[in-house]
């Protein structure tokens, strides 16, 4: 499904694989898309844990199976699910259809992963709620909120303190500037620029109004006028570590969620 879904969007922006300086923001609102719309694809995943926690919990009673064997085996299955899920959303939409330098793929993918890591953690934990309704309202909740204040609909500093550092600790911030660097950096030169040797900029472009530049590196820092957290000095390592991390996060959320109902019951004996 989330195959079909790129898809049917790299064809609505098949022309962004044309290297020119009026595709540039195409190929932008492209990969917004690639991180908005494959987070709504976890919500069946809210709703398969609900329908299983009651399951799982009489089994556990029953000691059929312990609570560390059932996350172990679960989280040996989903694993490969996960990355196959992210090659999907981005093969052969993206990197294909659209365009996208094969270069970036490996990376890409890896960045793939780490959010959806995100996503499954939160839907999981979601799904550990007793009302299925509130569980899938609260994951859509807590997606669109780091979306939201992922840093790219409004600066931070134009947010009260309060809320500042959600925009800060948001994963989706980190997964939107190291996809949009790392397209960019490993795309092929964009034409329709000339050297400029007394320009503000090294070059310009004789016969477009919006100029962004021929390497992937100068479209970034022509990009960072508009978004001032993507840039060529962004940390590739640290932001797609903090993705597995905060994807660690939220499913041991889920784990203590799935311990909570699996401890076995307490037995009291009345004394004669």
């Amino acid at each position: 499904m989330v195959m079909n879904v790129t898809v049917y969007f790299s064809l609505l922006y098949v022309k962004s694989r044309n290297l020119e300086q009026d595709q540039v923001q195409p190929r932008l609102w492209f990969i917004f898309l690639l991180v908005m719309i494959p987070s709504n694809f976890f919500l069946p995943a809210v709703v398969a844990e609900n329908f299983d926690a009651p399951v799982v919990r009489k089994e556990m009673s029953d000691l059929m199976y312990g609570v560390i064997p059932y996350l172990a085996s679960t989280l040996c299955i989903r694993l490969p699910f996960v990355l196959l899920f992210a090659v999907c959303s981005l093969f052969p939409g993206a990197f294909g259809i659209a365009g996208f330098s094969f270069r970036a793929f490996a990376r890409c993918v890896l960045t793939q992963l780490g959010y959806f890591c995100v996503c499954e953690g939160i839907a999981l934990a979601c799904g550990r709620m007793e009302n299925l309704i509130v569980g899938c309202i609260q994951y859509l909740n807590n997606v669109f909120t780091l979306l939201f204040f992922a840093g790219f609909f409004f600066r931070p500093s134009d947010v009260s303190w309060v809320f500042r550092w959600v925009i800060y600790a948001s994963p989706m911030g980190y997964v939107v500037r190291v996809l949009i660097v790392t397209v960019f950096q490993k795309s092929d030169p964009y034409g329709g620029t000339l050297p400029c040797a007394n320009c503000t900029k090294s070059f310009y472009c004789p016969n477009v109004s919006t100029c962004w530049g021929r390497t992937g590196f100068e479209i970034v820092e022509s990009l960072s006028t508009w978004f001032p957290e993507v840039n060529n000095g962004v940390d590739i390592q640290f932001g797609i570590s903090y993705l597995f991390a905060s994807g660690s996060a939220f499913y041991l959320c889920y784990v203590v969620a799935v311990w909570q109902s699996g401890r076995p019951p307490t037995v009291s004996y009345a004394r004669e």
